[in-house]
């Protein structure tokens, strides 16, 4: 008897929807599963949400740390001459300051021109050694060699920067196309300064150029060139130092930045001053260089850590909010997904006790800067929230600004409000103890297991359907050999019949 194609067909039974409602029953095992893991990887994004806005406080908490390194003060005047600012270390004052020179690095210029490519420079037989020696101790010698040969003022002008010196060489040319080699210091001030030497190896005396052939220049010689260089009129700049006088108190620097000649205070020259009378009689114009209290940029950050810290909480009840429902009623969609989560209550306790402590000083506490915890109503309840009154922190700013940065930074290790706070959220956040990796460990443990649940549950609900499959097909084809059978029989019944009734 041919096999059963198609279930049902056998017995006349609706066999394939009795096993399509079964397979529907078995799959309802997956759903508690499903919503678990669902569960899980939702509970995991609200952690990471959360150690986002507690990243931000973090940042603002060390920022904070660092109270004494803020500027309390300000530049407040606008000069022409020269442009100041300012470090933590600087103290309000006024100061007379005049620019009576600018920085300036050494340029010399040959005289001595030649057509571009034109081999013009001979470098006589023996190894010859050019050296670029500084004016001052402090300077840099440089050695480039030349073997026998003749040379390029593009040639000279690439060894020369190849040697990676304290010089640089350029080659300008005039208006006949004929080139000059152009030697500057990289840097500026007296150090800078530079003589050429030349010097030739087994040669008594440095070579001089022979006489023109006809109307044929002889090459210049390398020690021409060098001889050139060091002339004081090929010298178009002198390396020199930048000189300004503070409230009479004359300064020089290698470079026109001035540092700490003020305590905190650099000062850097842009253009010498207007003068009056020449030589020892020039008498430079002083411009006013104000330096008043600023404690703006500590209110900002003092600002950054509340905001940031009331974004925290906000977040936290956010994630933990319960959405009230009616009796019988499945829990609200709204509701947060760590609502109820005991490790996040805790890390929020955490951080509102620290907004409590009390410090050693005149000012111990949040509360004596103006900055309170007060009660605010939100979608997910009650928050608490830091508010600040601008008035009683500007005033303690004002009063005692040294006394504000003792309260926040202490030793910097282990007192001080700022630093406390920072030490304790760098436990918060340690990516090895800290509570969002052992929240995300956790979460992700459990997903593990559920996903196991997911695939034992799975193999069950197909080893079960296909068991009832091959039952259902055993029953077609027994109930189709009934059927077949019984056909059978009433066919002889009804043929025996009728031979009788012949």
């Amino acid at each position: 008897m041919a096999g059963i194609s198609s279930l049902g067909v056998g017995s006349g039974l609706d066999l394939q929807g009795l096993l399509d409602q079964l397979q529907a029953a078995e799959q309802t095992r997956l759903t508690p599963l499903t919503a678990q893991k669902t569960t899980f990887n939702n509970q995991i994004t609200a952690w990471g949400i959360v150690k986002s806005s507690v990243a931000k406080l973090d940042a603002a908490a060390q920022n904070l740390q660092k109270a004494n390194e803020i500027n309390t003060t300000a530049v407040s005047s606008t000069n022409k001459a020269f442009s100041a600012s300012v470090s933590a270390s600087a103290n309000p004052g006024s100061y007379s300051v005049n620019v009576q020179a600018l920085a300036t690095g050494q340029i010399s210029q040959a005289t001595i021109g030649s057509d571009k490519n034109s081999n013009v420079i001979n470098v006589a037989d023996g190894a010859t050694t050019l050296t670029f020696a500084p004016n001052t101790e402090d300077g840099k010698e440089v050695k480039i060699e030349f073997e026998a040969g003749d040379y390029t003022l593009e040639d000279v002008r690439n060894k020369i920067n190849e040697s990676k010196s304290d010089v640089s060489a350029e080659i300008i040319y005039d208006a006949q196309g004929k080139g000059y080699l152009n030697v500057s210091s990289k840097s500026t001030g007296e150090d800078a300064g530079f003589t050429v030497q030349i010097t030739q190896e087994n040669a008594p005396a440095l070579p001089t150029r022979p006489a023109p052939e006809g109307e044929e220049e002889a090459p210049y010689l390398l020690n021409e060139i060098v001889a050139n260089l060091n002339d004081p009129a090929s010298q178009r700049t002198t390396a020199a130092d930048a000189v300004i006088q503070v409230n009479g108190i004359t300064v020089t620097s290698g470079t026109n930045t001035f540092k700490d000649v003020v305590d905190g205070v650099t000062i850097t020259a842009k253009e010498v001053s207007p003068s009056t009378g020449e030589g020892e009689n020039k008498i430079f114009e002083a411009e006013t260089l104000s330096i008043t209290k600023s404690t703006g940029d500590l209110k900002a950050a003092i600002q950054a850590y509340v905001d940031a810290f009331n974004e925290v909480q906000a977040t936290i009840s956010n994630q933990t909010k319960f959405v009230p429902g009616k009796a019988g009623e499945e829990l609200s969609s709204s509701n947060g997904d760590l609502m109820g989560n005991a490790a996040l209550r805790n890390l929020q306790n955490q951080l509102r006790s620290q907004i409590t402590s009390s410090q050693e000083g005149a000012i111990s506490t949040l509360n004596s800067l103006g900055i309170k915890l007060n009660n605010t109503t939100s979608t997910g309840g009650s928050v608490l929230k830091l508010e600040i009154n601008g008035a009683t922190l500007d005033k303690a700013l004002a009063d005692n600004v040294d006394g504000v940065i003792n309260f926040l930074v202490g030793d910097g290790k282990t007192t001080g409000f700022a630093t406390q706070s920072a030490n304790q959220l760098k436990s918060i956040m340690d990516n090895s103890t800290g509570v969002f990796k052992v929240q995300e460990d956790s979460l992700n443990s459990m997903i593990k297991r559920v996903e196991r649940s997911i695939e034992n549950t799975t193999s069950s609900i197909e080893a079960n359907l296909e068991r009832t499959r091959i039952q259902f097909e055993q029953l077609d084809r027994m109930m189709a050999q009934m059927n077949s059978t019984s056909a059978y029989l009433t066919q002889q019944l009804a043929s025996l019949s009728a031979q009788t009734k012949q």
